[in-house]
């Protein structure tokens, strides 16, 4: 369960996530670099199932986990950690191209925003079929584990009347507007809540990832942690999906 907004300029991108999860959770770990299969990511740690649920690699590429959509024909209930799946496609030099390879089925459905500072790709898993193509439409994603339908309807109208800076940006994510503390941006529930608030900044050369253990509704200051890179071409920086594919499985 997330809300993750995003822009996009000329010298790069800003991506703001806040983390819904149940209150049981085991709290996570903060960002830190560290190297996944010899690359070197930056990315929180789950400390439930480990992995991340958002993580950035030295090419400058943001790899972002949701929840996703179920299908009525759902074939998997996933045996292996999503957050597994982020690291691995950080590490990878072709996201997109190493996550046709993978074997989905191993995982729960999701929705994943791989975003460049080129390009915004949006991977729709739902426990039968893997979609992919550019994103389309405000730069927002919702997810809730309790009415997804109602928590978009109510997110998106809410986004939508945001101007588009900074400082708009961080107010939708710290926002209670509503009648429902279950569907606002800033979630709270008897059993689970924003447990945490991410924002990370790339451009040509760094990424820069600021992190709050809390809500920002808590007035957490937030903890910065950088990484650089050389300015470089990489698979991530190229176009990923000129039109819509259909990856079956």
């Amino acid at each position: 369960m997330c809300t993750v907004t995003w822009q996009i300029d000329a010298d790069g991108y800003e991506l703001l996530c806040n983390r819904d999860e149940r209150k049981s959770r085991r709290p996570a770990a903060g960002p830190r670099v560290r190297l996944h299969r010899g690359v070197p990511v930056l990315a929180p740690e789950d400390g439930q199932a480990g992995g991340a649920w958002i993580a950035v690699n030295s090419a400058g590429a943001t790899l972002c986990l949701l929840n996703g959509h179920v299908s009525a024909l759902v074939r998997s209930a996933g045996v292996r950690s999503r957050g597994m799946l982020v690291m691995d496609l950080a590490a990878a030099d072709d996201a997109a191209s190493e996550l046709a390879r993978t074997d989905v089925r191993q995982f729960a459905p999701f929705t994943l925003l791989l975003l460049t500072r080129r390009e915004e790709t949006v991977f729709l898993w739902d426990g039968a079929r893997l979609t992919g193509a550019a994103h389309s439409g405000p730069r927002l994603l919702t997810s809730s584990s309790l009415d997804q339908r109602q928590a978009e309807l109510l997110r998106t109208r809410q986004f939508a009347t945001s101007a588009a800076g900074i400082r708009e940006r961080l107010q939708f994510h710290a926002s209670h507007s509503g009648p429902d503390r279950a569907f606002t941006p800033c979630m709270h529930r008897t059993d689970a809540e924003t447990v945490s608030f991410s924002i990370i900044r790339v451009s040509a050369r760094q990424a820069e990832f600021g992190y709050s253990p809390a809500a920002l509704c808590q007035g957490a200051p937030l903890e910065w942690t950088n990484m650089q890179f050389a300015l470089r071409e990489s698979a991530h920086a190229r176009p990923l999906l000129a039109r819509a594919v259909d990856l079956r499985v």
